[in-house]
């Protein structure tokens, strides 16, 4: 029998704010395919991702669509779609 087997990446992410008097320490779990930043892998990052499809780094689009390149290759295309699908219904 053929397992299958769904990977999902947690990123785990630090902001440091510093000014002269305060330090402020903040971290956020960031899941793969959640393009949004709400913690869920939902409808609305599926959205995200199919609005911007094929909008490529230096277009005009790209402004509002990067954050849909999940893939990190300069491009929203079929691999940002199907990684956002297979994470789909995950939660942080």
């Amino acid at each position: 029998m053929l397992k299958k087997k769904i990977v999902f990446i947690l990123f785990f992410l630090i902001l440091v704010n510093a000014d002269e008097f305060n330090l402020e320490v903040s971290s956020r779990v960031l899941l793969l395919g959640d393009v949004n930043g709400d913690c869920k892998v939902d409808i609305f990052d599926l959205t995200k991702v199919r609005l911007c499809y094929g909008c490529s780094f230096g277009e005009g689009c790209w402004q509002n669509c990067s954050v849909a390149d999940v893939k990190k290759d300069n491009k929203v295309d079929i691999f940002d779609l199907a990684t956002v699908g297979l994470n789909y219904g995950r939660e942080c």
